[in-house]
């Protein structure tokens, strides 16, 4: 797995380089274009399915990359509600295993606390949303 290492290596070595960086003053088309395709370059060597999506925290641009693939796919609905029942709720980390029982949450609020608090309960429903565990690792392969 020495691959991921090196391309975070060469995502922070891309963001200064004239002509490849999406922070730059102009900001313009041309320049997203050319980071979002050697982003794409590297993506496509990775032999996983992968993703990224950057933003600059002080100008808020984004660069993303295949970052949301299923719901491109119809396949999960960001603004679908899922109703938290007893049997839902996961010891750990997050949030959500202190919610009131029938907390209708969007698809986007459980990826949001999987991401940022590693909700064990958030990530449960996601992962079921997706075909369960054997659902995800049939689309990783």
């Amino acid at each position: 797995m020495r691959r991921l290492p090196v391309l975070v290596v060469l995502l922070l070595a891309l963001s200064p380089v004239e002509g490849l960086s999406v922070w730059t003053a102009r900001g313009d088309a041309q320049t997203k274009t050319a980071l979002t395709l050697a982003l794409e370059a590297e993506l496509d060597r990775c032999p996983a399915r992968t993703s990224i999506y950057l933003q600059h925290l002080k100008i808020g641009e984004e660069v993303e990359v295949r970052a949301f693939q299923l719901a491109e796919a119809r396949k999960l609905d960001f603004d679908e509600r899922v109703t938290l029942g007893r049997a839902d709720l996961r010891d750990g980390t997050g949030v959500f295993q202190y919610a009131d029982l029938g907390l209708a949450s969007t698809v986007r609020d459980l990826i949001l606390q999987m991401i940022i608090t590693s909700d064990n309960t958030a990530t449960g429903q996601i992962t079921t949303k997706v075909g369960g565990v054997d659902g995800l690792n049939a689309w990783l392969a």
